[in-house]
């Protein structure tokens, strides 16, 4: 993935006007879909992207250990509901 953010001296010049903003380089921004998608991409078992869910890992002294996560949701200001 490019690197998308300018450096901090760029944006102080930027905005107090020492330097010119060039529409035509600013993208759309990001969608937290594609941030997952590229997220899953990389995990290839399904149990690291359920909600809840524990996996059980052996450790090298023969031990049962669970491992836990939690999970995140976002919403839209357009999904919202007013």
């Amino acid at each position: 993935m490019p690197k998308s953010r300018p450096s901090m001296s760029t944006v102080v010049k930027l905005l107090i006007g020492e330097m010119e903003v060039d529409d035509e380089e600013i993208s759309e921004p990001g969608m937290l879909s594609d941030l997952l998608s590229l997220r899953s991409n990389k995990n290839t078992s399904s149990d690291s992207l359920s909600a809840g869910s524990g996996k059980q890992v052996e450790s090298p002294s023969s031990m049962n250990t669970t491992m836990t996560h939690g999970t995140m949701t976002f919403t839209s200001i357009n999904d919202r509901k007013s």
